[in-house]
């Protein structure tokens, strides 16, 4: 039986899977990005930690078998990558995202040409 709950801070690595499973039009984004843990920290940590969530997962048997995210506060959503940019910049820098190479022509393009966030 399908159960739809409330996203919670410990769904982050199963959250985490999903969307890198998915990341790239339903299907791997490793395509694109192979940082992994990188995009895991950039596209589902602003919502589980002080961006604050709103989201539900959708679980089976215990099991998360999907999820829908949001932020309610456009500039806490903000406030999460200006706070952690200097703490990704050190931590690119020791080596800690394995794939990152790989994964600077997405970022830079995200830079050169932002585009909105989902409201």
């Amino acid at each position: 039986m399908l159960r739809i709950r409330p996203v919670q801070p410990g769904d982050y690595p199963v959250l985490a899977d999903i969307a890198y499973a998915t990341g790239f039009f339903g299907g791997s984004a490793e395509v694109y990005f192979p940082a992994r843990a990188l995009f895991s920290e950039l596209w589902v940590g602003p919502y589980l930690g002080p961006a604050g969530a709103c989201g539900l997962v959708a679980e089976a048997e215990g099991k998360v078998l999907g999820y829908i995210l949001g932020s309610m506060d456009p500039w806490r959503y903000r406030l999460y990558y200006l706070q952690r940019l200097p703490r990704w910049l050190a931590w690119a820098a020791l080596g800690r995202y394995p794939g990152l190479g790989g994964s600077l022509r997405y970022l830079l393009r995200a830079v050169r040409y932002p585009s909105r966030a989902a409201p």
